[in-house]
């Protein structure tokens, strides 16, 4: 068998310019990147998750109740504001990016029955809202803002840990403690609702409840300890109708009411040191007792109480204004 053809020739080619190796580089990185783009699933990439309950119409965890039928994962904005009444249970430890809760009619519930969910942006809770803590904290660097409901209703406990709720509507506590956690924040403008004889508590670094709406034990013939750091803010109001609500970490109070409705109710100062800055005011029927430290803002407090007024049990006034 015999070849025939153009012979060999040797071809001399030169480039007229020099490619840099971090070009070569760069280009490799892109070229790496599309195909990891191109090759990965949609549900491990950030997306709006939207709940239409298609599936059992219940489970956070099955994927035939959410648009695109994935369940929510890290990364992802969950929707759940489908018009009407429902439920939507989370038993499972989840992070996410964002959640909004609430939509435009009828009453969607949030039911956290175990886990940790992580919040890594601002998230929301809107008037419609309804969201269960029944165990395990909510966490992360997102905010969560409570324009409708939080119901606190834990066996054990639940709370917040490393983070801030910030509640412009209203949070039942109902049973269980609810931590405030590894200085986290919980911001009070509006109700904060202790149903029973049930603790505010502290683990870890010092938690802060800051309060500029109202604080009210509301049931519960017993005590109502809190134990993080109170900061009530003026017009603020602190109150029980049932029981006695107990102070018991270092706090500050400025220009701002006690009540106490009932003449068996009350509200103690049992520990730390409580600094009164403005006017303090209180026209309770019930006792307001002092049994701790007492300081005076370097800018002045003023004492304004009628009622059975303020009863002073223990300890001293201490240095300040």
């Amino acid at each position: 068998m015999q070849l025939s053809g153009t012979p060999y020739q040797k071809f001399d080619v030169q480039f007229s310019k020099t490619v840099s190796p971090a070009i070569i580089i760069k280009s490799c990185l892109l070229t790496a990147i599309l195909f990891i783009l191109a090759v990965t699933p949609g549900h491990l990439m950030a997306a709006d998750i939207t709940w239409t309950g298609a599936g059992d119409g219940t489970s956070w965890s099955q994927a035939a109740n959410w648009n695109p039928q994935v369940v929510p994962g890290e990364g992802d904005d969950v929707i759940i504001t489908l018009p009407g009444t429902y439920t939507v249970v989370l038993n499972a430890t989840v992070s996410v990016n964002s959640i909004m809760l609430g939509g435009e009619s009828g009453t969607q519930t949030l039911r956290k029955s175990s886990g940790t969910l992580t919040l890594a942006a601002a998230s929301r809770i809107g008037p419609n809202g309804v969201l269960e803590m029944l165990a395990g904290y909510i966490t992360g660097d997102g905010v969560l803002t409570n324009e409708g409901s939080i119901v606190a209703d834990a066996p054990s406990w639940t709370g917040i840990n490393n983070s801030t709720l910030i509640n412009e509507g209203e949070l039942v506590h109902e049973r269980g403690i609810f931590y405030i956690a590894s200085s986290a924040l919980f911001e009070n403008r509006g109700l904060y609702r202790i149903a029973g004889d049930l603790n505010i508590s502290e683990s870890g670094a010092m938690g802060t409840l800051l309060n500029t709406g109202t604080l009210e034990k509301t049931s519960g013939e017993g005590i109502a300890a809190i134990g993080v750091l109170v900061d009530s803010r003026p017009e603020s109001h602190i109150r029980s109708s049932s029981g006695t609500l107990r102070l018991d970490a270092t706090s500050t109070y400025h220009d701002m009411t006690f009540h106490v409705a009932t003449a068996p109710s009350g509200i103690i100062f049992n520990y730390g040191t409580h600094t009164f800055r403005g006017t303090i005011s209180g026209e309770p029927v019930g006792r307001v007792t002092v049994n701790t430290s007492i300081r005076a803002h370097e800018s002045g407090g003023t004492l304004n109480f009628t009622g059975t007024g303020l009863q002073w049990i223990s300890s001293y006034l201490i240095e300040g204004g």
